[in-house]
């Protein structure tokens, strides 16, 4: 019995510390935490620190965050390149993913952020509304910010939109997301209150000044 104890102590202990890309046939999924040319920025390209945040637009304390990433930035985008990244919680926020799909529909005509301001500002409207409905709003929110329709149209509907929200989504997963916002700086996850504005500049002024 305790041979048999030990060798399946030692099955699990091995089977569970396996780092090969595909495990069962099934490719992993590991987590990128650095930038890269697929995600929406804003800051300088040539920045030592890389911010990334998980975030949900029908979320409301994602949207608390917005004007604090804007002070981020506007006071150490010379340091900080920010990426955001789509984290729908879909379970209870039925509008997320196409919210995230219109924003990645207007980057494909370089208004990521336009698209992104606007449906935030107007998350208490669509955020009550139908998966329908909430589409036709986003829909005149894009051309409210003067995109082509013709292509925003073809876009949301298409398989890119949808493959680049759920990619986002998938490296979040790997990373351990579990709720939104969550912020990481240079791949390590910050643990303080991004909501106060105070807080996020001496962490971040700390870690400029320790590099």
């Amino acid at each position: 019995v305790a041979a048999l104890l030990i060798g399946s102590f030692l099955l699990i202990m091995f089977s569970g510390s396996r780092d090969s890309s595909e495990e069962d046939g099934e490719e992993i999924v590991v987590a990128d935490l650095s930038i890269s040319e697929d995600d929406n920025v804003k800051g300088s390209s040539d920045a030592k620190f890389e911010l990334i945040e998980y975030s949900d637009f029908q979320c409301p304390a994602c949207k608390t965050r917005t004007p604090v990433v804007e002070q981020v930035i506007n006071e150490f985008g010379n340091h900080v390149q920010f990426a955001y990244r789509h984290f729908p919680l879909r379970r209870i926020h039925p509008n997320a993913q196409a919210a995230a799909e219109a924003t990645e529909a207007a980057a494909l005509q370089g208004e990521f952020w336009p698209m992104h301001d606007i449906i935030f500002e107007n998350q208490a409207t669509w955020s009550n509304m139908s998966t329908s409905e909430a589409k036709d709003a986003f829909a005149s929110y894009a051309e409210e910010i003067g995109l082509d329709m013709e292509k925003f149209n073809q876009d949301v509907d298409g398989s890119l939109v949808e493959k680049q929200v759920n990619a986002d989504y998938d490296s979040g997963v790997s990373a351990g997301v579990n709720s939104t916002p969550t912020f990481f700086l240079n791949g390590e996850k910050v643990n303080i209150n991004t909501a106060n504005y105070g807080q996020f500049r001496e962490f971040l002024r700390e870690e400029i000044k320790s590099d």
